[in-house]
Protein backbone atom coordinates (compact mmCIF):
# COMPACT_ATOMS: atom_id res chain seq x y z
CA UNK A 1 0.00 0.00 0.00
CA UNK A 2 1.43 3.41 -0.97
CA UNK A 3 2.44 5.77 1.78
CA UNK A 4 0.68 9.07 2.34
CA UNK A 5 3.76 10.86 0.99
CA UNK A 6 3.73 8.76 -2.20
CA UNK A 7 0.02 9.45 -2.69
CA UNK A 8 0.62 13.19 -2.26
CA UNK A 9 3.46 13.08 -4.80
CA UNK A 10 1.25 11.23 -7.31
CA UNK A 11 -1.55 13.77 -6.83
CA UNK A 12 0.92 16.62 -7.34
CA UNK A 13 2.19 15.09 -10.58
CA UNK A 14 -1.34 14.50 -11.85
CA UNK A 15 -2.25 18.15 -11.31
CA UNK A 16 0.97 19.80 -12.46
CA UNK A 17 2.08 17.57 -15.30
CA UNK A 18 2.24 19.41 -18.59
CA UNK A 19 3.56 17.87 -21.77
CA UNK A 20 6.64 19.80 -22.88
CA UNK A 21 6.91 18.48 -26.41
CA UNK A 22 7.18 20.80 -29.41
CA UNK A 23 3.71 19.65 -30.50
CA UNK A 24 2.27 20.69 -27.15
CA UNK A 25 4.00 24.06 -27.40
CA UNK A 26 2.54 24.67 -30.86
CA UNK A 27 -0.93 23.71 -29.67
CA UNK A 28 -0.62 26.03 -26.69
CA UNK A 29 0.72 28.88 -28.83
CA UNK A 30 -2.20 28.47 -31.23
CA UNK A 31 -4.61 28.77 -28.30
CA UNK A 32 -2.88 31.59 -26.41
CA UNK A 33 -1.54 33.65 -29.35
CA UNK A 34 -3.79 32.69 -32.29
CA UNK A 35 -3.28 35.93 -34.23
CA UNK A 36 0.41 36.52 -33.46
CA UNK A 37 2.89 35.98 -36.29
CA UNK A 38 4.55 32.58 -36.02
CA UNK A 39 6.31 32.51 -39.39
CA UNK A 40 7.47 35.45 -41.49
CA UNK A 41 9.03 34.58 -44.83
CA UNK A 42 9.28 37.37 -47.37
CA UNK A 43 5.72 38.50 -47.99
CA UNK A 44 4.24 35.36 -46.42
CA UNK A 45 3.03 35.47 -42.84
CA UNK A 46 1.42 32.69 -40.86
CA UNK A 47 -0.16 33.21 -37.46
CA UNK A 48 0.17 30.53 -34.79
CA UNK A 49 -3.39 29.42 -35.60
CA UNK A 50 -2.52 29.10 -39.30
CA UNK A 51 0.78 27.38 -38.50
CA UNK A 52 -0.95 24.82 -36.27
CA UNK A 53 -3.65 24.30 -38.91
CA UNK A 54 -0.98 23.77 -41.59
CA UNK A 55 0.78 21.17 -39.43
CA UNK A 56 -2.52 19.40 -38.81
CA UNK A 57 -3.39 19.42 -42.53
CA UNK A 58 0.03 17.98 -43.35
CA UNK A 59 -0.43 15.23 -40.75
CA UNK A 60 -3.84 14.34 -42.19
CA UNK A 61 -2.40 14.34 -45.72
CA UNK A 62 0.48 12.07 -44.75
CA UNK A 63 -1.87 9.60 -43.09
CA UNK A 64 -4.21 9.70 -46.09
CA UNK A 65 -1.18 8.98 -48.32
CA UNK A 66 -0.42 5.80 -46.44
CA UNK A 67 2.19 7.08 -43.98
CA UNK A 68 1.81 5.18 -40.71
CA UNK A 69 3.26 5.67 -37.24
CA UNK A 70 6.99 4.97 -37.31
CA UNK A 71 7.34 5.49 -41.07
CA UNK A 72 10.08 7.83 -42.25
CA UNK A 73 9.28 10.93 -44.31
CA UNK A 74 12.30 12.59 -45.93
CA UNK A 75 12.41 16.32 -46.60
CA UNK A 76 14.90 17.98 -48.93
CA UNK A 77 13.90 21.62 -48.49
CA UNK A 78 15.73 24.84 -47.74
CA UNK A 79 14.59 27.02 -44.83
CA UNK A 80 11.09 27.77 -46.10
CA UNK A 81 7.78 27.66 -44.19
CA UNK A 82 6.93 24.17 -45.46
CA UNK A 83 10.07 22.83 -43.77
CA UNK A 84 9.07 24.32 -40.44
CA UNK A 85 5.55 22.92 -40.85
CA UNK A 86 7.13 19.50 -41.48
CA UNK A 87 8.91 19.62 -38.13
CA UNK A 88 5.47 19.58 -36.50
CA UNK A 89 3.21 17.89 -39.07
CA UNK A 90 5.34 14.78 -39.60
CA UNK A 91 5.55 13.87 -35.89
CA UNK A 92 1.87 14.76 -35.49
CA UNK A 93 1.16 12.00 -38.03
CA UNK A 94 3.26 9.68 -35.88
CA UNK A 95 6.02 9.52 -38.48
CA UNK A 96 9.71 10.35 -38.24
CA UNK A 97 11.11 13.37 -40.08
CA UNK A 98 14.33 12.75 -42.01
CA UNK A 99 15.67 16.24 -42.75
CA UNK A 100 18.25 16.04 -45.54
CA UNK A 101 20.99 18.62 -46.04
CA UNK A 102 20.26 20.56 -49.23
CA UNK A 103 23.97 20.69 -50.14
CA UNK A 104 24.43 16.96 -50.56
CA UNK A 105 25.16 15.23 -53.86
CA UNK A 106 22.45 13.13 -55.56
CA UNK A 107 23.99 9.80 -54.48
CA UNK A 108 24.24 10.99 -50.88
CA UNK A 109 20.56 11.96 -50.89
CA UNK A 110 19.66 8.57 -52.38
CA UNK A 111 21.71 6.79 -49.72
CA UNK A 112 20.02 8.71 -46.88
CA UNK A 113 16.55 7.99 -48.28
CA UNK A 114 17.30 4.30 -48.72
CA UNK A 115 19.23 3.86 -45.47
CA UNK A 116 16.53 5.62 -43.41
CA UNK A 117 13.76 3.67 -45.12
CA UNK A 118 11.94 6.86 -46.11
CA UNK A 119 8.54 6.10 -47.59
CA UNK A 120 7.90 9.59 -48.94
CA UNK A 121 10.28 12.31 -50.15
CA UNK A 122 9.28 15.98 -50.17
CA UNK A 123 11.65 18.06 -52.29
CA UNK A 124 11.89 21.72 -53.29
CA UNK A 125 11.53 22.36 -57.03
CA UNK A 126 14.85 24.21 -56.89
CA UNK A 127 16.49 20.97 -55.78
CA UNK A 128 15.11 18.84 -58.60
CA UNK A 129 18.56 18.83 -60.26
CA UNK A 130 19.77 16.96 -57.17
CA UNK A 131 16.96 14.40 -57.24
CA UNK A 132 16.50 13.89 -60.99
CA UNK A 133 19.60 11.65 -61.46
CA UNK A 134 18.51 9.27 -58.68
CA UNK A 135 14.69 9.56 -58.69
CA UNK A 136 14.27 6.20 -60.41
CA UNK A 137 16.66 4.46 -58.01
CA UNK A 138 15.16 5.43 -54.67
CA UNK A 139 14.66 2.01 -53.11
CA UNK A 140 12.14 2.72 -50.35
CA UNK A 141 10.53 5.98 -51.50
CA UNK A 142 7.11 5.29 -52.99
CA UNK A 143 6.11 8.91 -53.58
CA UNK A 144 7.94 12.14 -54.40
CA UNK A 145 6.21 15.41 -53.55
CA UNK A 146 7.39 18.76 -54.92
CA UNK A 147 7.17 22.07 -53.08
CA UNK A 148 7.33 25.18 -55.25
CA UNK A 149 8.72 28.15 -53.35
CA UNK A 150 7.28 31.12 -55.23
CA UNK A 151 10.05 33.36 -53.90
CA UNK A 152 12.73 31.24 -55.62
CA UNK A 153 11.16 31.30 -59.06
CA UNK A 154 12.11 27.64 -59.64
CA UNK A 155 9.73 25.37 -61.52
CA UNK A 156 9.40 21.58 -61.14
CA UNK A 157 11.36 19.27 -63.45
CA UNK A 158 8.88 16.90 -65.15
CA UNK A 159 11.57 14.18 -65.08
CA UNK A 160 11.22 13.96 -61.29
CA UNK A 161 7.47 13.40 -61.45
CA UNK A 162 5.30 12.90 -58.38
CA UNK A 163 2.73 15.09 -56.70
CA UNK A 164 2.72 18.78 -55.97
CA UNK A 165 2.61 19.78 -52.30
CA UNK A 166 -0.90 21.13 -52.85
CA UNK A 167 -2.03 17.74 -54.21
CA UNK A 168 -0.56 16.02 -51.15
CA UNK A 169 -2.37 18.37 -48.76
CA UNK A 170 -5.64 17.90 -50.68
CA UNK A 171 -5.42 14.14 -50.01
CA UNK A 172 -5.90 14.80 -46.31
CA UNK A 173 -8.94 17.05 -46.70
CA UNK A 174 -11.39 14.19 -46.11
CA UNK A 175 -9.34 12.42 -43.44
CA UNK A 176 -11.80 11.38 -40.74
CA UNK A 177 -9.27 11.43 -37.90
CA UNK A 178 -10.61 13.95 -35.38
CA UNK A 179 -7.31 14.94 -33.81
CA UNK A 180 -5.65 18.28 -33.46
CA UNK A 181 -2.15 19.62 -32.86
CA UNK A 182 -2.54 19.10 -29.13
CA UNK A 183 -3.35 15.38 -29.62
CA UNK A 184 -0.02 13.57 -29.98
CA UNK A 185 -1.08 10.10 -31.09
CA UNK A 186 1.51 7.76 -32.52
Amino acid sequence: MPTQQAQAADAFLDVWYTSLTPLAFLGRSAEVFPEKAAIVYGDRRLTYREFAASATRLAHALRASGVRPGDRVAYLLPNIPEMLVAHFGVPLAGAVLVAINTRLAPEEVRYICDHSGAKLLVVDAGLHPTIAPVAGRLGTVTQIVTVVDEASGCRPDPAVGGLSYEELIARGADDPLPWSVADERS
